[in-house]
């Protein structure tokens, strides 16, 4: 009797540590997919290389971007974004960019970035990108920026 109680003991035990560990693998490979769209469609994709396909990819088509400059707010769509990151590449006037990924806040199917965009060695954004998860992957929604 002891034996089977010793048994029994481990095995509910054993059954949280086994669901946390299945909830960090979970939550590890959402923040790597989310790493990952974060550099391919908005770094590289906006700034860096400027390709509106890797833009499209990882922004969903309702996305905007909202700011505040000089107290008014600042509302651009995503194709509004596209037509002018399409200029900027024809005129070559590039971004040449640092970033840090300060954090990204996962729950569920939503989640929180904020990123640090460095021109120069000087911040100049402070950037919080939404994003959902979709049953095709993550996808960006909507940016609200601040302006150092």
């Amino acid at each position: 009797m002891r034996r089977q109680q010793r048994i029994l003991l481990f095995v509910l035990l054993l059954i949280p540590v086994l669901a946390f560990s299945r909830y960090l693998a979970e939550n590890e490979s959402d923040h790597n997919a989310l790493t990952k769209l974060i550099e391919r469609s908005y770094i590289h994709g906006a700034f860096m290389e400027m390709n509106v396909s890797d833009m499209r990819a990882g922004f969903q088509p309702a996305f905007h971007f909202y700011g505040s400059e000089q107290g008014a707010l600042r509302d651009v769509s995503i194709s509004e974004w596209l037509t002018s990151v399409e200029r900027r590449k024809t005129t070559q006037d590039r971004f040449e960019i640092e970033h840090k990924i300060i954090s990204i806040d996962i729950t569920g199917t939503s989640a929180l970035a904020k990123v640090e965009i460095y021109q120069d060695g000087s911040l100049l954004f402070t950037d919080y990108l939404t994003c959902l998860k979709f049953t095709e992957g993550w996808k960006i929604m909507s940016k609200v920026y601040h302006r150092h």
